[in-house]
């Protein structure tokens, strides 16, 4: 059986959202907001994965 999506609501500081917005324009395809949010968190993700596989 496939999973649906899950639904996950975020406020953020107005700063942290402008933050984001910039990141967004500067790519090619120019993401919706909640796909830009999407992709930094993978960033984010990704990132700790290779932290943590550097320190083991």
């Amino acid at each position: 059986m496939e999973r649906k999506p899950t639904r996950f609501e975020l406020r953020l500081p107005p700063e942290m959202g402008d933050e984001i917005d910039e990141w967004r324009r500067q790519q090619a395809d120019l993401p919706s907001r909640a796909e830009a949010a999407r992709r930094l968190i993978l960033v984010g993700l990704a990132a700790e994965k290779d932290k943590d596989s550097f320190q083991a």
